[in-house]
C-alpha cells in the first residue's frame, strides 16, 4: 500500500494510504507544486533528534560564551566570523549533497520502473 507523508499533503497531518485519500477525494499536492509553491522547505523541516547534536550544540555554545569573556572584543569578533563563514560553507555543501542525494534517488526511481516495466510485460 502506498504510504504518503502528511506534508505532502493539504489538508491531512497524519500519514495515509493514498487510495485511502482518493477514495475520500482529499487533493494531493504534487511535490513539485509543493516546492515551487512555497510549501515544502526541506532544510527547514528536518530537525535532528540526535542527542550527540544536541551535545555538540551546547558544547560548542559554552565555548563561545568562554572565549568571548577571555578574548578582546576585536578578538571575539574575528571567532565569530570564522563561525559564521564555516556556517555558510556547510550551508554550500548540505545543498550540494541534497541536489545529488535527489539526483541519486530519482536516477534508482528511473531504473526501478525500468524494471517493473519489464516484470509487467513478462505477465
Amino acid at each position: 500500500m502506498e504510504k504518503i507523508k502528511g506534508y505532502y499533503l493539504r489538508n491531512c497531518t497524519a500519514n495515509v494510504s493514498a487510495n485511502e485519500l482518493r477514495k475520500k477525494g482529499e487533493y494531493i499536492v504534487k511535490i513539485m507544486d509543493a516546492l515551487y509553491g512555497g510549501e515544502l522547505y526541506p532544510a527547514e523541516q528536518v530537525v535532528s533528534k540526535n542527542p550527540e547534536y544536541r551535545k555538540v550544540l551546547e558544547e560548542s555554545d559554552e565555548l563561545m560564551e568562554k572565549l568571548e569573556k577571555k578574548l578582546s572584543g576585536e578578538q571575539f569578533g574575528d571567532i565569530d566570523k570564522v563561525c559564521d563563514l564555516l556556517s555558510d560553507a556547510h550551508d554550500i555543501q548540505n545543498r550540494e549533497f541534497f541536489e545529488y542525494g535527489l539526483a541519486l534517488g530519482m536516477l534508482l526511481m528511473q531504473e526501478a520502473m525500468k524494471v517493473l516495466q519489464i516484470h509487467t510485460q513478462r505477465e
